[in-house]
């Protein structure tokens, strides 16, 4: 089978070493250098059955219906949680999978375990880190915990830990919590476990294939890399990863921060380049490469532009002045300016959205959570919010967890700044949760066009012809990252939010 478009000579040998090489490989690629363009093709050079791991369910939809238009029908496409469902389903047909049944899950999961109330949640996080770690019960340690408390600065949630005897009993409560979820898998799935239990239970039976290949391989975890392994037929099966260390953002969330370097080392990978990238032009990759020095603009590529503006300039908002498109972005390393910037956009009478109905979500528990219900009027929720962030920070900063100090910050000052719109003397809480469900959204399918801001997070893996990146002097790299994999982190959110662009990068002070 054959593409009809011309392949680079980089995207060339990967379809090359897919033909007539041996073993497994990994391709770094730099952002915007047409990993998905080289994929597909090494899906095209090969006739048998391919199983293609997508990072998440919408990359995996327009992957998988590009797939279709090239005839590829020995290509199944999907993400690690459909493949994981898939394989629990033909164990369990009746399994009830999604946040319902998640919901029902945790709390039946909890009365089995006979867990305290007041650690409910903080624990629940915990059995989630434990999944993604792909932890069985019998691994679930004081040492164990330790590291992932640490690791994703829980320890605001668990100041136990820095007592050895508390901390074993920890593990414990822990261990008697994961496996009472993993029981209750035969009739409940929550997001985890569709990864979780095909991993951890021997009986499951994983469908194999010659051909495994996974983007996005530096946002994997432990649980989706063992996943990946037990996909690929043992009888001479082979693996294909494709990612960018220098992409690698979501170590806050459970994806490990040296994921690259741990799918070299236990799958021997022949490692191959992607540095050329299509997408940004001459000026926009002279910035990039002051960070990622191996990124090369292409030949044919346009000069492009990048500039600076002020926020505020003779008294009008740079989004006045700059006459703002429906396929224009604004990003930010930080919710809360995202929220006060779109909100003066729709004082102009312009649509707009900020990206991420989960993040919208998460505001919404937290208002529901220190309100007792999500009621009342906005000064007392504001005065009680005044507190949490307080005692929060305090926890957090004594705990050396400034990382998560900052994040806590941030969704406090984004909540802030929506109750300004609302006039926070007067104006209700319900009034509040209206206003974030309306705003936080998702961008439905590619032909959708509509004013887009969004943090670095969400912009990872999309494309705009204008980008304005707002306070970059000021947040990014954010002054609370520890030196390690968070400081490393912050500069690659740096290098994620400059190749957004594919003509004109604005950094807005």
């Amino acid at each position: 089978m054959s593409l009809a478009i011309e392949l680079s000579p980089q995207q060339q040998a990967v379809v090359d070493w897919v033909r007539t090489g041996t073993g497994n490989g990994y391709v770094e690629a730099v952002a915007g250098s047409g990993k998905t363009t080289a994929l597909l093709a090494c899906c095209a050079a090969t006739h048998l059955p391919v199983q293609f791991a997508a990072f998440n369910r919408k990359i995996a939809d327009e992957i998988g219906a590009r797939a279709e238009a090239m005839g590829l029908k020995h290509v199944k496409v999907g993400t690690f949680h459909s493949f994981g469902l898939a394989a629990w389903k033909r164990l369990h047909p009746e399994v009830q999978a999604g946040a319902p049944a998640g919901l029902a899950k945790r709390g039946e999961a909890f009365n089995l375990a006979h867990t305290p109330g007041g650690q409910r949640a903080a624990l629940s996080r915990l059995v989630g880190f434990c999944k993604q770690s792909a932890l069985p019960p019998a691994r679930v340690t004081g040492e164990a915990l330790a590291e992932l408390i640490e690791r994703f600065g829980l320890e605001s949630d668990f100041p136990q830990a820095a007592d050895p005897a508390a901390l074993e009993a920890l593990a414990g409560d822990t261990a008697r919590l994961l496996q009472a979820h993993i029981t209750l898998s035969r009739a409940y799935l929550d997001f985890d476990d569709m990864i979780y239990m095909p991993v951890i239970e021997p009986a499951c039976t994983i469908r194999t294939s010659p051909w495994v290949m996974v983007d996005e391989a530096q946002d994997t975890n432990e649980a989706r890399r063992e996943l990946a392994w037990r996909m690929t037929d043992s009888r001479g099966g082979r693996m294909l990863f494709v990612g960018d260390r220098n992409q690698a953002i979501y170590g806050f969330s459970g994806a490990d921060a040296d994921a690259v370097e741990r799918i070299k080392d236990a799958a021997s990978c022949h490692e191959m380049p992607l540095t050329v990238t299509y997408r940004c032009p001459r000026a926009i990759v002279e910035r990039a490469a002051a960070i990622v020095p191996e990124i090369t603009a292409h030949p044919s590529a346009p000069a492009g532009k990048v500039r600076e503006t002020p926020l505020m300039l003779d008294g009008v908002h740079f989004t006045l002045r700059e006459r703002l498109k429906p396929v224009d972005a604004i990003l930010c390393r930080n919710t809360a300016p995202l929220v006060r910037t779109a909100l003066q956009i729709l004082q102009q009478g312009t649509a707009c959205q900020v990206e991420g109905r989960d993040i919208g979500k998460s505001l919404d528990q937290l208002i529901v959570k220190i309100t007792a219900g999500g009621e009342g009027q906005l000064p007392y929720m504001l005065d009680a919010l005044r507190r949490y962030e307080a005692a929060e920070i305090e926890i957090l900063n004594a705990a050396g967890a400034p990382y998560k100090a900052q994040s806590v910050s941030d969704r406090c000052d984004t909540i802030r700044a929506l109750c300004e719109d609302l006039d926070p003397g007067r104006g209700s809480v319900r009034a509040l949760r209206l206003r974030i469900e309306e705003l936080f959204r998702d961008t439905d399918g590619p032909g959708r066009r509509i004013l887009t801001l969004s943090t670095v997070h969400k912009a990872k893996g999309r494309e705009w012809p204008r980008v304005f990146l707002l306070h970059h002097s000021t947040l990014m790299p954010s002054r609370r990252a520890r030196p390690g994999w968070e400081l490393d982190q912050e500069h690659n959110l740096m290098y994620v939010a400059y190749t957004r662009a594919q003509s004109e990068l604005v950094f807005v002070e």
